[in-house]
């Protein structure tokens, strides 16, 4: 771990000034092990040189009580943000791409970190099979309603040799298929559904191209969030504007 750590700093330190950091459990879901081995992990990151906290990604059902207690803990000196991978609040989709776990689980999961007074992070993904855009939308009036500190939006990527790849190339699988310029105007009408509390860390993903078979539209995220940006200037839209006609 000291030497991805190292490696991360130096690779980090070609771009920004900034000395102090934070670690990111990322891979695989971070909470997944017993207790006594999280915290193991978690307290070798922050030995670190210059790590003052931690980002924790995991999933809603790998959330329990025993690690909204050892996160409060390190919290209490430490920043500790936890980013939960939802996806979708429609447990028929969430059925359908085999995630395991329930929209009721990452209601549980957001309640019970917030109550430990953990920040809370999701991510949502946009396109996903048999959603329509009234679905996705669903979907964020809901999260809007919960104790969320951040968002991350996402485009569904169509990978080479994932199930949903052979899936959507024999046509037994439709998707919606955005323009980026459709895609902005759902995330324009998903910023204007959030509280502007909420803050939004991300609009898009980006996998290597070799890797990618749809969509691939060529422009980078910081072009992306330039674009959403420039068409809400336009239409005099604000982040929550919308809120309180969707959560009545």
């Amino acid at each position: 771990m000291a030497q991805q750590i190292q490696a991360g700093k130096q690779f980090f330190a070609r771009k920004f000034s900034g000395h102090r950091y934070l670690a990111y459990f990322q891979a695989f879901s971070s909470t997944y092990a017993t207790v006594e081995h999280l915290r193991a992990l978690y307290h070798q990151a922050l030995a670190q040189e210059g790590v003052v906290g931690l980002v924790i990604a995991t999933r809603p059902d790998c959330v329990d009580a025993q690690v909204a207690r050892l996160l409060a803990e390190i919290n209490s000196t430490h920043r500790v943000l936890v980013e939960l991978g939802i996806e979708s609040s429609h447990d028929d989709t969430l059925r359908l791409i085999n995630r395991h776990h329930t929209w009721a689980d990452a209601v549980q999961a957001i309640s019970l970190l917030h109550s430990a007074g953990i920040d809370v992070g999701v991510h949502l993904i946009f396109g996903l099979p048999g959603e329509d855009i009234a679905t996705m939308l669903t979907t964020v009036n809901r999260v809007a309603t919960l104790p969320t500190n951040s968002v991350k939006f996402h485009q569904l990527q169509v990978l080479k040799g994932t199930a949903l790849a052979r899936q959507y190339l024999e046509g037994t699988v439709q998707l919606h298929q955005f323009t980026p310029q459709s895609y902005a105007q759902l995330c324009i009408e998903a910023v204007r559904r959030l509280p502007p509390t909420v803050a939004i860390d991300r609009f898009v993903s980006q996998s290597p191209p070799s890797m990618l078979i749809t969509p691939r539209w060529g422009i980078k995220q910081s072009e992306f969030t330039t674009m959403v940006r420039s068409q809400m200037t336009a239409i005099g839209a604000r982040q929550g504007d919308h809120f309180a006609l969707h959560t009545c």
